[in-house]
């Protein structure tokens, strides 16, 4: 299966001509070694203190780690079930057994959306409305539809047109959403999308990049916080905010029970309400330094369903470099060139190593996490971010652990725009041009 097109963060559809990701500049020729790429909040405090500031951290996976994901009858094989054609270059996104079309056309003022029942053995056209001209927003909100500018029920009834200043894109999270500008940051819920949850001044700059950043984001029983700044989170639900305090040029982080904070040798350990609980010493900064590969964006949670790490598996990897109890442990290789056609990457599942290429021999090494099937038969990677609402992940790529051999999606080789899997047993491709859906299920 060959790498997708990711969707952009914006928008979680895919946009025809959009450019993502970046290139990875060519290593210099070192000793041949492997780097482990670590869980995330760890790779974002190694770049608190290596560069005094980063944009990577765990991310807060919304299933349980015990709850399917992808199915392990992947690993026989997929084979086609049906085909949708669409427009040319309409956007695609997908939720549960609702599959989402938008298409721009050649107007400027109008975009068709179309909503296709995919529950069953074909699939059924719902519902087609006309919504406004497409802004780079489009997705699902909790129970509510963002397209054209405009909100939607899934049914396709109109509530209203958005209530932030459009085109400035929401941050999503969950079923909140929220936009700084000039100092104020305003929130909303989707259960109540038209009217505004709070509304909060914050001191200093508002980091709109790192708002984007998934990782920045604490999910608790109680409370969830998004960082806005270095070292101001605001409460998502209520607009109060947690003052942390830091030092020009320090990052505050999230952890599954708190938040997380580096010096050059030291580390704070703060409880979900910003009370610091720990502090102690980086013993052995070459660690560190060993854990960053060119490719540093790689440095996150490798598993999508996983927990994020809680404030003791950071102390224990940085004291004493315990990675142990991982399931999937992911390598970057740095004497390998991205430029000479081999993949950097080292993916090792139960003793079992595996090189991520597609099928046509192509090697995706940008940001991703990856998913495995509950008997650890199957792995796959996505790019799909647990902060948001929708079930349906994006991938770009998917292996069978036991040869390491990539499953192919259709004829072996093909490239797709878009690949989604919208249940464990269902996935979904989507070529812009010709304007094709096709359903892939699991084996032969």
């Amino acid at each position: 299966m060959s790498a997708a097109t990711p969707p952009p963060q914006a928008g979680n559809a895919y946009v025809p001509g959009t450019p993502y990701g970046y290139i990875v500049a060519p290593p210099l020729p070192p000793k041949r070694r492997r780097r482990p790429l670590i869980i995330g909040a760890v790779a974002a405090v190694i770049l608190l203190v290596c560069a005094g500031v980063g944009t990577f951290a765990v991310l807060r996976a919304l299933h349980s780690s015990s709850q399917q994901i992808i199915s392990s009858r992947w690993a026989d094989g997929a084979h086609e079930v049906w085909t949708l054609d669409v427009e040319a270059d309409s956007q695609v996104i997908a939720n549960g057994n609702q599959l989402l079309t938008l298409d721009t056309g050649s107007s400027d003022d109008v975009s068709r959306l179309t909503a296709y029942d995919i529950s069953g053995k074909t699939p059924t056209r719902s519902w087609s409305t006309d919504v406004g001209p497409q802004n780079n927003v489009f997705m699902y909100w909790g129970d509510v539809i963002i397209a054209g500018g405009q909100l939607l029920t899934t049914s396709g009834e109109l509530i209203s047109d958005v209530p932030w200043e459009s085109p400035t894109p929401p941050v999503i999270v969950g079923t909140y959403a929220f936009t700084c500008a000039y100092g104020t940051c305003t929130g909303w819920s989707s259960a109540n999308p038209t009217s505004e949850l709070w509304q909060t001044r914050i001191e200093d700059y508002y980091n709109y990049v790192m708002a984007w950043t998934p990782g920045f984001v604490y999910v608790g029983e109680d409370a969830t916080y998004a960082l806005v700044n270095d070292d101001t989170a605001i409460d998502l639900a209520s607009g109060e905010t947690i003052d942390f305090d830091l030092e020009a040029g320090h990052l505050v982080l999230s952890l599954a029970d708190g938040w997380i904070t580096a010096t050059d040798n030291e580390v704070t350990i703060f409880s979900p309400d910003g009370e610091p609980v720990d502090v102690f010493e980086i013993t052995d900064p070459e660690r560190l330094e060993d854990s960053l590969g060119p490719a540093t964006e790689l440095a996150l949670s490798p598993l999508y369903q996983s927990p994020r790490p809680t404030a003791e598996q950071i102390k224990l990897f940085l004291t004493e470099g315990d990675l142990s109890g991982q399931k999937i442990q992911v390598e970057y290789d740095d004497s390998v060139s991205p430029y000479d056609d081999k993949c950097p990457l080292i993916i090792t599942v139960n003793e079992t190593e595996i090189i991520p290429e597609a099928a046509d021999g192509s090697c995706d090494f940008t940001s991703g996490r990856f998913v495995l099937s509950n008997d650890q038969s199957v792995v796959a990677m996505t790019y799909s971010t647990p902060i948001r609402t929708s079930s349906t992940l994006y991938l770009s790529g998917m292996w069978a652990v036991t040869d390491g051999s990539p499953i192919a999606l259709g004829i072996s080789g093909s490239e797709h725009d878009a690949i989604l899997l919208t249940n464990p047993s269902l996935i979904v491709t989507y070529d812009a041009r010709p304007g094709r859906v096709t359903a892939y299920a699991p084996g032969r």
